[in-house]
């Protein structure tokens, strides 16, 4: 909603983006009472550029499944917005669907040819697959780079740079768009840090990448079937640690305008600030973004692939 206020978004668009959103979660959920798992492979259906293609996501679905944890499908400046969620179920959510729900046959033969019919197009790109098991969100976990909550696109190194670019821009303009009279500067405190955190999670995503291997589910001689282990191109690890030194490392990765700073006061009531003051910590909470990013690169796991 910030990004969108910032840019100047009208009511109608806030309110597309919540009843999408509320949409997602409802099928999310119905999805789990029908016995699906997480999927987080499902939100690399398409490419950065084609993300925000009305016509193809309505289509195909924007992801593969509603039961990923895929990031807002925010439009960069001057680019057009698409779908901010997925809004129907997707092709894996179907494909799981059929395999679990469709009527058997009698005959036990034919019935198990229909079954693995539909299993073998478990290669197709729309039905990747990788749940909790596999997901890379914790430090050391996991060596898919895939398989990774709040990231979006078959390309999540592209799309995380342009959403670090997006967060900063939409940082940089916080104070002179913030000028609702009498009202505390909390909220924008709250602003600054959500989106501080979205550099935090695009650096993580792209993180992942870096001794990242990439591990299909397909079985002997299936067709179609790509190499079960396929380390990440080195062309790509590389990519990764770019952003990180552009958007993690650098001096001026992170918006610290003083005069921003100067604003971000907590909201005080009575004695609710008593066990902690209120200094933003802002080298501390800066500190503590790099170190998630490095406690995962250096990993005993993690350095052992490279």
């Amino acid at each position: 909603r910030h990004a969108l206020a910032v840019q100047g978004a009208s009511r109608v668009e806030v309110d597309r983006l919540l009843k999408e959103s509320l949409r997602h979660l409802i099928l999310h959920e119905v999805g789990h009472t029908l016995g699906l798992s997480h999927n987080f492979r499902a939100s690399h259906l398409h490419l950065p550029g084609s993300i925000h293609d009305k016509k193809l996501t309505s289509k195909v679905g924007l992801s593969g499944s509603v039961m990923d944890y895929p990031a807002i499908n925010l439009a960069a400046p001057g680019e057009k917005q698409g779908q901010y969620y997925e809004t129907r179920p997707g092709p894996y959510d179907k494909w799981a669907i059929e395999y679990g729900y469709s009527s058997a046959l009698e005959n036990s033969v034919a019935e198990e040819n229909r079954l693995q019919s539909i299993r073998a197009r478990s290669t197709q790109p729309e039905l990747a697959f990788a749940n909790d098991a596999d997901d890379m969100r914790s430090v050391g976990k996991g060596i898919d780079p895939r398989a990774m909550i709040f990231d979006l696109t078959g390309d999540p190194i592209t799309w995380a740079e342009g959403r670090a670019r997006l967060a900063r821009k939409v940082m940089g303009k916080l104070l002179e768009n913030y000028n609702d009279k009498n009202k505390s500067y909390h909220q924008l405190r709250d602003q600054y840090f959500l989106l501080t955190r979205q550099q935090d999670w695009t650096a993580r995503i792209a993180s992942r990448f870096i001794g990242g291997v990439y591990n299909n589910r397909s079985t002997v001689g299936q067709p179609g079937a790509p190499q079960p282990l396929q380390p990440v191109k080195l062309a790509d690890q590389r990519r990764a640690m770019q952003h990180l030194a552009k958007y993690l490392f650098a001096p001026d990765a992170f918006v610290l305008s003083p005069e921003l700073l100067a604003h971000l006061q907590k909201q005080r009531r009575g004695f609710n600030h008593y066990d902690e003051n209120e200094d933003i910590k802002i080298h501390s909470y800066i500190l503590g973004i790099q170190r998630g990013v490095l406690d995962h690169l250096l990993h005993a796991n993690v350095l052992q692939r490279i």
